[in-house]
């Protein structure tokens, strides 16, 4: 245990103060941050002057690498001459000194148990080339989207959409035609190793390089086929080879153009977090390129399997920003705790709300109440009766990221009331949101209400937010399902109990859709996901489910 003497708060991280003189500081962009505030000042509020004991060793970032990751990486944190530094060693032996630049990769490994950086540091020894590897490390920096758990970067390529469609063109030359599934590549006596900006070789590129095509795509890039990266653009990198494994929409290709993240787009993180597990298309041709745009394509006659296929894992978004506001009315609120019993000799039991410290039957680490529902609440993935729950803290002061976007759907939070229109299952009306998900899911929000309890609304139905009531609306918003909805639920209630499925008539598919099933196989045949094939060939993954169920699709 450690003794805390002071805290401060502000929008830049916490740093706290010990008995000795010595003081650390956490940055707001850590993810130990907003937990190390809970943990450190409303007990110093409440204290009255007096050192608290903090077991600062929950926030040590090695210990929580190193057991996330099973063993396979550890990192080591110290000062020298005031400034802070990170070592970092993988179990094969692999050592990385100076590794600050990947911090934002580290805190993932530690908190989101990502094997994705241990996979890079095997791949990235063997980098020999010791300009390239401290290129890559402060390109790094530059880098928004996760590692992939095989250790490849993901990275951004910009292109032109060719005549054909699903097919692709360099911008530069206009010549070399690719696809999703191509590993585009060039010989090694072609390429120049200059750091000049405009040097001959294969671009991909961070999200801060800026536009340069009309579509955009995601490709996956090893370590070791890395060039260079310009002197004069550090968001640009030259390879020897790229795997081309996603197309995103028009909404990820603005937000990269104005050199935003793509993961601000809808749906995006969806995409990124199966590309990361490995759950993408394979190599399913080869381009060779040239001299002026010459090229060559070899298609593959099977399917090269590039990635292990995992487990797919939600890509976080920022950690929640430190509102001094908040902290500030907090701290207060906890004065007037330490006030009340000494006034009163007894301790106010704060309330069971969602964002609450609680302990499950008085045992173990205090974790956040993430919904409460009448007698129960939604705690460690689980609902459980409050009865067995004790509340150990408020709420934290720290605050909700700020919206990604303007849609209602995107500011849309817990307790607001969203009008929702088009529904099958629910008639037009105001309701009361319930909670939302970050996790580019096409049905963000979910609200309450009375036929379903709650119900995922898709973003398109949601057309209002309105973050009070009309003083003409009831507090809590009701409806029941729509007439059409009633009686699609009776007439189908024999069929859902005996456990059969509706047979599609295949004889109403026409010749059109049917040439479009036959694109889904190959794709299918060539290890594309269903999302993926919903957007390449805008086909709802609902009705691509069901033709496989109806055996007009074969999954492999």
């Amino acid at each position: 245990m450690t003794k805390v003497s002071g805290a401060i708060a502000s929008k830049n991280g916490i740093t706290l103060f010990f008995p000795t003189g010595q003081s650390a500081v956490y940055g707001q962009d850590s993810w130990r941050t907003g937990d190390l505030l809970k943990a450190v000042l409303l007990p110093l509020a409440q204290a009255g002057g007096e050192p608290i004991e903090v077991d600062l060793e929950e926030f040590n970032l090695a210990k929580v690498v190193e057991a996330a990751t099973g063993g396979a990486m550890k990192v080591e944190e110290k000062v020298e001459d005031g400034v802070s530094k990170m070592a970092l060693t993988t179990a094969a032996g692999a050592r990385l000194e100076n590794a600050q630049t990947l911090a934002v990769h580290i805190e993932r490994a530690a908190y989101e148990g990502s094997p994705g950086l241990a996979a890079f540091l095997e791949r990235f020894a063997k980098v020999d080339h010791k300009d390239t590897a401290q290129e890559v490390l402060r390109f790094m920096e530059k880098v928004d989207l996760p590692l992939a758990d095989d250790g490849c970067l993901v990275l951004y390529k910009f292109l032109d959409a060719a005549a054909d469609e699903g097919y692709y063109v360099d911008h530069h030359t206009g010549k070399v035609r690719q696809r999703i599934g191509s590993r585009v590549y060039m010989d090694v006596k072609d390429y120049q190793d200059s750091r000049a900006s405009c040097g001959v070789g294969l671009h991909v590129c961070a999200k801060d390089y800026g536009q340069y095509g009309n579509r955009i795509l995601l490709v996956k890039v090893r370590p070791e086929d890395v060039v260079a990266i310009p002197h004069h653009e550090s968001s640009k990198m030259r390879v020897l080879a790229y795997h081309i494994v996603a197309a995103l929409d028009e909404d990820a290709h603005k937000a990269v153009s104005a050199k935003s993240s793509a993961l601000s787009a809808k749906g995006t993180k969806g995409i990124v977090a199966e590309i990361v597990a490995g759950q993408h298309i394979g190599v399913i041709e080869e381009v060779l390129v040239g001299k002026q745009g010459e090229h060559t394509v070899k298609v593959l006659e099977k399917v090269e399997v590039t990635a292990k296929r995992g487990k797919v894992r939600p890509i976080k978004g920022k950690p929640k920003p430190i509102d001094p506001k908040a902290v500030k009315k907090a701290i207060k609120d906890a004065r007037k705790v330490v006030d009340a019993v000494q006034e009163t000799g007894t301790v106010p039991v704060p309330e069971l709300v969602a964002g609450a410290m609680v302990k499950i039957d008085g045992a173990g680490k205090p974790v956040p109440v993430k919904s409460v529902d009448g007698g129960t609440a939604f705690v460690n993935g689980a609902w459980v009766s409050v009865g067995r729950l004790t509340v150990v803290a408020p709420p934290s002061p720290a605050v909700e990221p700020e919206p990604e976007g303007t849609e209602p759907w995107q500011l849309a939070r817990p307790g607001d009331l969203v009008r929702v229109v088009g529904s099958e299952k629910i008639t037009d009306g105001l309701y009361e949101v319930d909670r939302v998900s970050n996790d580019g899911r096409a049905s963000r929000v979910r609200v309450k209400c009375p036929a379903y309890g709650t119900l995922g609304i898709p973003n398109t139905l949601i057309k209002e937010l309105v973050k009070k009531a009309p003083a003409d609306a009831p507090a809590v918003v009701t409806a029941t399902p729509s007439p059409a909805k009633q009686k699609a639920t009776v007439a189908a209630a024999p069929r859902i109990k005996e456990g059969r499925k509706a047979e599609a008539p295949v004889a109403t598919i026409t010749d059109e859709y049917r040439a479009k099933l036959n694109k889904a196989q190959e794709m299918l045949n060539a290890g594309a996901t269903l999302r993926q094939i919903d957007k390449a060939l805008k086909m709802c993954r609902k009705s691509l489910a069901r033709h496989i169920a109806l055996g007009n699709l074969k999954a492999v």
